[in-house]
Parts: C-alpha cells; structure tokens; sequence
C-alpha cells in the first residue's frame, strides 16, 4: 500500500496541476468513464471523523480507496493525519 500525505502532495502537484487533473476526473465522471461509489465516514467522538472513498479510472491509471481521518482537537505543530492510499 502506498501512504501520500499532505506533505508529499504539496512538493508533487502544483495548484494548476491538481485543478487540471480535478477537471479531467470531473469530466472522465460525467462521461461515465469512472466509478466512485458512495463516501462511507464514520463519525466518532470528539469530532472526529474517519471515511473511505472508493473510485476506480481504468485504464488510465491504478485505482483504489482513498481513506482519510479527521481529528480537529490535533495540537498546535501535530502532523495531519489525513493520508491517502492507491
């Protein structure tokens, strides 16, 4: 399983490089091109929320869940802990 955090995001993608992929998955979606089932979050104590989002962009390129988690009481300096997995 590969792990990408914000950090990684943030030195692998420009803003211009997301919106444009963000357009093209938007587009490849409406054409019917892609799956994405419903979101499934859990809401937990605390606020805290975990959820999963499956999708799939064949052949394109792999395909798998994106899982993220939420915990807004992180101190000040934490790591955020929102990750996604492919």
């Amino acid at each position: 399983m590969r792990v990408i955090g914000q950090d990684f995001v943030r030195e692998h993608l420009t803003y211009e490089e997301t919106i444009a992929l963000m357009h093209e998955g938007m587009i490849a979606l409406s054409r019917g091109q892609s799956i994405q089932p419903l979101r499934s979050i859990l809401r937990m104590a605390d606020s805290r929320m975990f959820g999963v989002m499956p999708g799939a962009w064949e052949p394109r390129m792999p395909s798998g869940p994106s899982w993220s988690a939420s915990f807004p009481a992180m101190p000040t300096g934490a790591a955020n802990p929102i990750r996604a997995a492919s």
